[in-house]
């Protein structure tokens, strides 16, 4: 590692793995500081770039062109670890009762989500999936595999002898950088340095399934969904809870699933 690099980054989840590559493209010294083992929810992701989402169908901000400035960071990235990353997705949004019917339909009248719809359906597009209340095809969505990007960057940092793996904090206080950067995640409040701001986390399980006769390539969504994964087998979820947020997971949860 550099003896005296210009920054130190606290975390190497998606955001202090990005960071610590574009600062090094602009021509910055970085270390990076990983605590292990540590429940890090870059490893969780289930990666899913959405154009329509939440309850009352709203168009993600500004998604033409987060989209093609995300892409293109991620095919950067591929390239990197030599890892693809991005698969399209077709999104099935199934909708969950008639209130969430008539809700899209009164927002798909002012036409804003037209580019992105395929089809409506009266009937479920999956053999196997009720869907009682039909749906929207939505095209433009995107799976990233954002749990291998983060363990390839791993692999990365300590072959570029810049990751620093469950250090002393001392080492820490005493590295002469310019900026120490925190990349913590939902860790950050228990920080005496941010333990004033008002987080309002949130702690959320899934889980990871085999089914060897179900079969889908698209991501299916009621409230909750089912993605698959670019390694086989699917992930599904998701539950929302405010408290216990280092709580390891639960049966509650898994049944709820």
């Amino acid at each position: 590692m550099t003896l005296r690099p210009d920054f130190l980054i606290l975390g190497q989840g998606l955001l202090g793995s990005l960071l610590a590559l574009e600062l090094q493209a602009l021509g910055a010294s970085v270390a990076i500081a990983e605590f292990a083992p540590r429940r890090c929810s870059s490893l969780v992701s289930a990666g899913m770039m959405d154009p329509i989402s939440g309850q009352r169908f709203a168009l993600s901000w500004r998604y033409e062109k987060t989209t093609a400035d995300a892409l293109s960071v991620y095919q950067n990235l591929s390239s990197l670890i030599g890892h693809p990353l991005i698969t399209p997705r077709t999104i099935y949004r199934l909708f969950r009762d008639t209130i969430d019917s008539d809700t899209f339909h009164k927002k798909n009248t002012s036409g804003t989500l037209a580019p992105y719809i395929t089809t409506l359906f009266n009937d479920s597009p999956h053999p196997d999936v009720a869907a009682p209340y039909g749906g929207v095809s939505i095209q433009g969505g995107y799976h990233i595999d954002v749990g291998q990007l983060i363990h390839s960057l791993r692999q990365h940092f300590i072959e570029s002898n810049q990751l620093l793996l469950n250090p002393e904090p001392s080492l820490l206080e005493n590295l002469p950088v310019k900026a120490t950067i925190h990349c913590t995640g939902a860790y950050a409040h228990l920080s005496h340095h941010f333990s004033w701001l008002p987080f309002r986390n949130s702690r959320g399980e899934t889980i990871i399934f085999d089914a060897p006769d179900f079969h889908t390539d698209a991501i299916l969504n009621n409230g909750n969904w089912i993605s698959p994964m670019k390694s086989g087998g699917y992930r599904a979820g998701a539950t929302y809870a405010w408290d216990d947020l280092f709580h390891p997971p639960t049966e509650t949860g898994y049944r709820a699933i």
